[in-house]
């Protein structure tokens, strides 16, 4: 990914009533210079000025990713006050994206802005017309060859390529489906809460915490009935996000889990409950779409490993009721809801 953050560009002088805005641009390689998106917006609008240092001021965050055979953009408008909008787009042509992401900005500046077309438009070759001979077409004027921006002051780099403005939250519920903790496993669902960057690349850190609850079928094993209980706490890391399609990704996720694991032992003489602690590591995969701006639907598979084992036994007769694997399995599903 190449990317440019901007905080300040060229525009005519105006009255001082214009808005103090800040805007951040970053694209995959081919695609249009940070500078030329600033210079689409303040063309189509002279309402707006950089902000200053410490000034409140809305936040233009204009990202353009290369999904399949289209060219993704989203705006993100980031209001003082924490509160976000988020504008998508997507066609196969990333100058159209950057053009249009360039225009979406100005509108949210400026109503009355200029919805002709701005330089990226004007900048595409004009084409002759189909019905005249080609003989008759006119001939395009040479191109004069484009030249790079000048570097900016290295003072400027190091403030405008700073970390992004922030992180944002979704919760949700899981359910899910464990084995090694029980003779037929354990089922249950969990509240999640997700923390993930406000402007995302492939290797930013996605954190993620959950509470559940999970309880085993009632099995017979021996001379009795075996329940298992487990009410835990778990969070995991998910480093790695791979684009699968528009709207649909897969994180590379490990974590672990703590909870009591509560063992009792039913249908004998003398009925016993055991609760000890449990604790597993685990890795998964998950799978995530955005069916709408608000909604992330997921589903995840994944191995544990439990850190502490226990042999479940009755006592009278001493029999063996479970004894768990060194490895286990997991799987759920489950929606987020955030910003």
């Amino acid at each position: 990914m190449l990317g440019f953050v901007l905080a300040t560009w060229s525009c005519p002088a105006v009255a001082d009533d214009r808005e103090p805005v800040r805007l951040r641009y970053k694209a995959t390689e081919g695609c249009p210079a940070a500078t030329t998106f600033a210079d689409e917006v303040s063309a189509r609008t002279r309402r707006a000025r950089p902000a200053m240092d410490g000034e409140a001021a809305r936040t233009f965050e204009a990202r353009i990713e290369h999904k399949g055979a289209k060219y993704v953009g989203r705006l993100r408008i980031q209001a003082p006050g924490g509160a976000s909008e988020v504008r998508k787009i997507a066609t196969a042509s990333c100058e159209q994206v950057a053009s249009a992401l360039a225009l979406f900005t100005a509108l949210a500046i400026d109503p009355t802005a200029s919805v002709e077309d701005g330089p990226l438009d004007r900048a595409k070759p004009a084409q002759p017309d189909a019905t005249m001979p080609k003989e008759a077409a006119p001939t395009p004027a040479p191109a004069k060859e484009a030249r790079p921006p000048p570097p900016a002051p290295a003072e400027t780099a190091a403030r405008t390529t700073g970390p992004s403005s922030g992180w944002r939250w979704r919760l949700g519920v899981d359910v899910l489906a464990m084995s090694a903790a029980a003779p037929s496993g354990v089922y249950g669902a969990a509240i999640v809460a997700e923390m993930s960057p406000t402007d995302p690349a492939p290797f930013a850190p996605r954190l993620r915490f959950s509470i559940g609850y999970a309880q085993s079928l009632e099995a017979r094993e021996g001379p009795g009935l075996v329940l298992v209980r487990l009410p835990y706490a778990a969070a995991a890391a998910c480093p790695l996000e791979i684009a699968l399609a528009t709207d649909l990704d897969m994180d590379l996720c490990a974590g672990a889990r703590g909870g009591i694991l509560v063992a009792r032992g039913t249908d004998v003489d003398a009925p016993r409950t055991a609760a000890l602690p449990w604790v597993d590591v685990n890795a998964f995969a998950r799978v995530a779409g955005s069916p709408t701006k608000r909604w992330r639907i997921e589903a995840m598979v994944g191995v544990l490993a439990p850190v502490t084992r226990y042999t479940l036994v009755f006592d009278y007769p001493l029999t063996v009721a479970y004894t768990p694997s060194a490895a286990g399995v997991w799987g759920g599903v489950g929606c987020l809801w955030g910003g």
